[in-house]
């Protein structure tokens, strides 16, 4: 083969080979391309500033809550109590103990002998309660009083504290209850409850029962105090 048929097949190769080859972009495709990227660039500089528009919404309109105080934290205020941890009313109730003091020389009852004693009181109003009485011992009694109660106030207010409750009644004692040398009698009591707190209650009274022979007793004690069922 000769020097000018190797020069034509390389020339012919040459060309397939290019020919083969992929177009080039153009100017106007490399433009477009530009402007999408563009355009993608814009709206992630929306979409960030949709962020941060919300991220400003949120921080100037959702506040986190403030800490509960203490006052927030603490139970809701009993019944009748004001600031001070007082009752401001008499209709309470209390059950508790405490001593009598016999004043009878010769009592066929632990009335007139003295004794560890169970008082309490249950309140109705403001003004009207029963009185209960039991003295323990070889001879027990037992009495109820009905009672028109006298509340005096720390102070002018109607939620002035409770300062002190007089009461004075009558009602029935009982003498060896369930046994069969018991006795009923009028019973006469009166005294004074000195609320010391909102849950606790001082009471001091004389009880005095009209058996066979009268007899006697002061009674001292302390009882717990709740508002009950009349409140």
């Amino acid at each position: 083969m000769t020097m000018n048929h190797f020069l034509s097949a390389g020339i012919a190769a040459l060309s397939t080979g290019l020919g083969a080859l992929p177009a080039l972009a153009s100017p106007i495709a490399d433009i477009e391309t530009l402007d999408s990227v563009d355009a993608i660039s814009v709206d992630a500089d929306a979409l960030v500033f949709d962020i941060d528009e919300v991220n400003q919404f949120a921080a100037t309109s959702i506040q986190p809550s403030e800490t509960s105080s203490d006052a927030d934290l603490e139970i809701a205020q009993r019944p009748f109590e004001n600031s001070d941890g007082r009752r401001t009313s008499s209709k309470f109730s209390y059950i508790g103990v405490g001593n009598a003091l016999g004043l009878s020389d010769e009592a066929e009852s632990e009335l007139g002998d003295g004794g560890f004693a169970l008082a309490s009181k249950t309140g109705f109003t403001e003004n009207i309660s029963l009185h209960n009485l039991s003295v323990l011992g070889e001879d027990p009694i037992t009495s109820v009083a009905l009672t028109a109660d006298f509340p005096i106030r720390s102070g002018d207010s109607p939620n002035s504290a409770i300062a002190a409750v007089p009461f004075a009644g009558a009602g029935i004692a009982i003498r060896n209850i369930f046994q069969d040398d018991s006795a009923a009698a009028f019973l006469l009591t009166g005294g004074v409850d000195v609320p010391l707190a909102y849950r606790w209650t001082a009471t001091g009274r004389i009880a005095v029962g009209f058996f066979d022979d009268t007899e006697a007793a002061l009674v001292l004690g302390v009882g717990y105090t709740f508002t009950g069922f009349f409140k």
